[in-house]
């Protein structure tokens, strides 16, 4: 097994036009703004680079982690062993395709995305516009709002397993749930997808996008660094109004607070760090359950 410092001048050479950074904050690549170095950050151009490298990482000290636009992501302080991928330009495409189909690349961002099915007359993505993630990081919590989530729309998912191979999984293989899919349990980086949409009219499809987007706007900390929704909503109820209903609204540990504007977020108010944020959490989770007997589940993925 080669040490570390040979591996990575090994990748340098094998992907010599791909962009990478050795010890990378991650406090730059995840909407927290929070987050200690990545031993190595690899961003790949295309399914062949990643190939290389996913072959090149297997059984070494240096697992791959794959990240989108880290809007979900809660990072440690610490600097981690990880080797992070991200989707580079050869994960852009965008087109359409047959029958009110949309073939879209996993670096494309959910809210290119919507705007570009509003320009084909195409509804069912209003929703999306405004999240603040990339398709593949959407795919894998399958994100959502407002009562849809992207599992109603995609119908296809290609992938490249941790061998470097492709994997093509219909919708009904992507065993979604409520911000979960199998990518959750399973190391594959997500490539493309197809989205089967319904024709619609494009005036009001734009009118519900705006409409949404300023409901948004309006209701939620878009100004403050966060990574969207702290908890998963409980069955029946919602974490935001739980949180408020325990008088935590405003509840500060160190640089980490619980929103004034949406008690659903955890916000940075600039110096969090990843124990403020952990303890915040932990704080906020006892205060549900004492007050209401509710276990909430963390909605934000957290890298140790």
């Amino acid at each position: 097994m080669p040490d570390f410092n040979s591996l990575i001048c090994d990748i340098k050479k094998a992907l010599p036009e791909s962009k990478i950074l050795e010890r990378e904050p991650m406090s730059r690549h995840c909407s927290f703004r929070i987050g200690g170095a990545a031993r190595l950050m690899v961003t790949v151009r295309s399914e062949a680079e990643l190939g290389i490298l996913l072959g090149m990482l297997k059984d070494t000290d240096l697992p791959p982690f794959f990240i989108g636009n880290g809007t979900n992501l809660l990072w440690t302080d610490e600097e981690s062993s990880y080797c992070v991928i991200k989707a580079g330009d050869g994960f852009s495409d965008l087109s359409q395709g047959l029958d009110n189909t949309i073939i879209c690349g996993s670096r494309v961002s959910l809210a290119r995305l919507a705007l570009f099915a509003a320009g084909l007359g195409l509804s069912g993505l209003e929703f999306a516009h405004g999240i603040p993630g990339t398709l593949g990081g959407g795919i894998f919590m399958n994100a959502g709002a407002y009562g849809s989530c992207l599992s109603d729309v995609i119908t296809e998912v290609r992938s490249l397993d941790s061998e470097g191979k492709a994997v093509i999984r219909s919708g009904d293989e992507l065993a979604f749930s409520y911000r979960s899919s199998v990518y959750c349990s399973n190391l594959e980086f997500i490539c493309s997808a197809k989205i089967r949409l319904m024709p619609g009219n494009k005036a009001e499809i734009l009118e519900l996008m705006d409409s949404l987007y300023e409901k948004r706007s309006s209701s939620q900390p878009l100004d403050m660094p966060s990574a969207g929704s702290t908890f998963k909503r409980p069955e029946g109820d919602f974490a935001g109004r739980l949180i408020d209903a325990a008088g935590l609204r405003g509840y500060k540990i160190g640089g980490a607070m619980v929103s004034d504007k949406h008690a659903g977020f955890v916000v940075n108010t600039g110096a969090a760090s990843f124990s403020d944020v952990i303890n915040l959490m932990e704080h906020i989770k006892k205060s549900v359950f004492d007050n209401f007997g509710v276990e909430l589940s963390p909605e934000v993925r957290i890298v140790r």
